[in-house]
């Protein structure tokens, strides 16, 4: 697997929601959907169920 980098941003969020890095490379090595993003970065997203009720885009 590629090694993803972490932003401030994107550590200081996943803190917020109570999502481990381990979610997040399960959403990157298995995307629902995957869209370009600035500075040729590329987006990849999957719904995520945290609470039995609620999805969430991550």
């Amino acid at each position: 697997m590629k090694q993803l980098n972490y932003t401030a941003h994107a550590l200081g969020e996943m803190q917020r929601r109570g999502i481990s890095q381990e979610q997040v490379e399960a959403a990157y090595l298995q995307p629902e959907q995957i869209l370009p993003g600035r500075n040729q970065r590329m987006i990849y997203q999957s719904r995520m169920n945290f609470d039995g009720d609620n999805h969430y885009l991550l």
